[in-house]
């Protein structure tokens, strides 16, 4: 059985956010954990925060050697439109992105 988490509205680019889950993607929980904590890029604290989640949504909080991450996959989420002041009292619109992020952990077979 798939156990899910799931962040909404995270302020990271999905771009940025896939590159951290495409790490932990297929790794034993456990393992997952701690390269979360050795990467130096932002959206792996985000990750490791629904990572928590997924492993006690499965209720299983006392062995996340027994786990592995199946599935991690970020989705993009809606865009704030914000407005830049440029020369000769024009504008220019500039986005600002989010994403959703999902996580799912089985046991390991």
């Amino acid at each position: 059985m798939i156990y899910w988490a799931r962040a909404k509205f995270v302020r990271f680019s999905p771009y940025k956010v896939k590159r951290v889950l495409n790490v932990i993607r297929g790794k034993n929980v456990e393992e997952a954990f701690f390269l979360l904590s050795t990467l130096k890029v932002r959206p792996a604290r985000e990750v490791s925060k629904v990572l928590k989640s997924a492993l006690s949504n499965s209720g299983r909080t006392s062995t996340p050697q027994t786990m592995k991450v199946s599935l991690a996959y970020a989705g993009k989420g809606p865009y704030l439109r914000r407005v830049r002041p440029r020369a000769f009292g024009r504008a220019d619109v500039y986005t600002r992105k989010m994403a959703h992020i999902n996580i799912g952990i089985e046991e390991l077979k």
